[in-house]
């Protein structure tokens, strides 16, 4: 009976427990970048045939809630939001694809970086926000 009470705590724990591996992020970009004359190239075209992967992965970082977030260690917390910053670039650039730049997907009055379309903790942000909050 105990050993059935300790795996059932082990099983909701890998449950809903928060990926600091970053797994499906990584994946995602192991499967899409390749380095062409030292440059990183990303291929959106590619994702943006199945992005199921990438779906799943924003879902992961929207699930964390604050009181989550506390309780993450400083490095946690950096990997974090270096990476929510980057699959939810992505994710703008895919909305708007095919684009050569971010920066094709605003205009003179509108700044991509600007836009509030990510919600994390509870709280609508922008990419800015991600980088400067």
């Amino acid at each position: 009976m105990k050993l059935v009470f300790l795996l059932s705590i082990l099983c909701v724990q890998s449950v809903f427990g928060f990926d600091h591996k970053h797994e499906k992020w990584d994946q995602i970009l192991q499967n899409h970048t390749k380095k062409v004359d030292g440059q990183v190239l990303f291929n959106y075209k590619k994702l943006k045939g199945n992005d199921s992967n990438l779906k799943s992965y924003l879902k992961e970082l929207e699930a964390v809630n604050k009181g989550t977030f506390k309780e993450f260690n400083s490095d946690q917390k950096l990997a974090f939001w270096i990476n929510a910053y980057n699959a939810y670039t992505v994710k703008w650039i895919l909305k708007h694809y095919p684009v050569e730049s971010i920066k094709d997907t605003g205009s003179l009055f509108s700044n991509p970086w600007k836009k509030e379309f990510i919600e994390l903790m509870g709280k609508k942000m922008s990419l800015d926000g991600i980088e400067h909050g």
